[in-house]
């Protein structure tokens, strides 16, 4: 709950600072205009993710990623809030929410490749290491690599 409490006082004093700037009548106005324009902009967002998805501008990680921020966006765009209003603009203009998108795609890949060592490490697997016997000689390789020639491996195109 703290978070919805945080969220409304944020929008509160965000609503009344801009009441006192423009007036009440002239802020409720604005709260309206604003989510009248996310809910088009978003909806224009939406359908150039989906152009650009049907000519290959795109990949579908990027077209995923791209169309989940735009439905955030549009979703923050119509929730009456001047603040609300401004984090959705962001998510619905292209450039930002590909920064967003980025952003969170190294985010969450960093996030998943620690959850899998974590995973790996706490399986017994973990504790085994494999081991491929005493037959290598490590000198024995390293000599034949540095004297090795084309001739030793026979002609283009030869089979053996």
């Amino acid at each position: 709950m703290p978070f919805f409490v945080t969220y409304v006082l944020i929008e509160a004093l965000a609503f009344w600072g801009v009441s006192k700037l423009v007036g009440v009548g002239w802020a409720l106005a604005g709260l309206f205009i604003l989510m009248a324009i996310g809910a088009v902009s978003a909806s224009v967002a939406l359908r150039a993710e989906l152009q650009r998805a049907s000519t290959g501008a795109s990949t579908m990680g990027q077209f995923a990623g791209g169309t989940a921020l735009v439905a955030a966006g549009w979703g923050l765009s119509v929730i009456p809030g001047y603040v609300s209003s401004l984090v959705g603009a962001l998510l619905v203009f292209r450039p930002t929410r590909e920064l967003v998108r980025s952003s969170l795609a190294r985010s969450w890949q960093k996030k998943i490749e620690d959850f899998g060592v974590k995973f790996y490490s706490s399986t017994p697997m973990s504790g085994y290491s494999p081991t491929y016997g005493s037959f290598i000689d490590h000198d024995e390789i390293e000599q034949w690599s540095k004297e090795a020639r084309p001739e030793d491996f026979g002609e283009a195109g030869e089979q053996r």
